[in-house]
């Protein structure tokens, strides 16, 4: 195979089939190889960044993410990448700021506002959190998952409503 070193589109979708087959290893060579061309292309990062997350190397995924968001700053997929990769390392608020950006970036991107929905459950911040599942609610009103979990932050954020007003009228 003849491949144009130049070509640094070809050089991720090698790099990339490489992380597919967990190859890792060879498949950073070619992330790089594609960086030397084409270093202000964000998608060379964002791939990269994934690659380094499924490795194992969460901390230089993130700043892989970030890169890519510097080099392209309207990419809400990345900001929700950037923002579930923290977030799965209990970093909350991080991830919850992010997910605002990707937010004001699309207000109608269903998966930023389920994933904050999601955070702010985690961080036990049910008001907003249901107002998030509630937009997202909206915006694909035939998905059961967001209306379960719709239900379910209602219901937690009642009872806990209820709760609170029930220890209030016993003091």
């Amino acid at each position: 195979m003849n491949l144009d070193k130049t070509d640094y589109k070809s050089l991720i979708c090698i790099a990339n089939n490489y992380s597919e087959l967990k190859k890792f290893e060879e498949a950073f060579i070619y992330y790089e190889k594609a960086m030397k061309i084409a270093p202000n292309y964000h998608k060379i990062y964002l791939c990269y960044g994934i690659s380094k997350s499924e490795s194992g190397n969460v901390k230089e995924a993130i700043n892989y993410y970030k890169e890519a968001i510097i080099l392209n700053t309207d990419d809400v997929k990345t900001y929700i990448i950037l923002a579930n990769t923290l977030a799965e390392e209990n970093r909350y608020d991080e991830a919850v700021e992010y997910y605002k950006k990707a937010i004001k970036i699309d207000d109608k991107s269903t998966m930023a506002h389920l994933a904050l929905g999601n955070t702010l459950t985690l961080k036990g911040n049910l008001e907003d959190a249901v107002n998030h599942y509630r937009i997202a609610s909206k915006l694909e009103p035939e998905n059961n998952e967001i209306n379960l979990l719709y239900a379910e932050a209602i219901e937690e954020y009642t009872t806990n409503a209820i709760k609170q007003l029930n220890d209030e009228d016993e003091k």
